[in-house]
């Protein structure tokens, strides 16, 4: 039987990782700015963080996809330094 073992807290089968641009500012605040999924760029329009764990951080987000917002739950790993959404959005 194949089993997966996870390292990190984001590795697991329905995350899926995705580049990026956010701002970052001195007080420790993160506003994620575009994201990139599967070789597309998305202007975020609106994004508002929701409660999540220590380590993360947890964006409840909206884009716009070909003229219709979209929603986006996007998270930010702080330890690994990596941003992933749930694989089963698919845009």
């Amino acid at each position: 039987m194949a089993k997966h073992v996870s390292k990190t807290t984001y590795d697991c089968a329905p995350y899926k990782i995705v580049t990026v641009i956010a701002s970052f500012s001195l007080e420790g605040k993160v506003q994620p700015l575009y994201v990139g999924i599967d070789g597309n760029s998305y202007k975020i329009e609106s994004c508002w963080m929701k409660p999540s764990f220590k380590n993360s951080l947890d964006f409840n987000c909206r884009i716009i996809d070909n003229g219709t917002v979209k929603p986006l739950s996007l998270s930010y790993h702080k330890v690994e330094d990596v941003w992933v959404i749930s694989d089963m959005y698919m845009l």
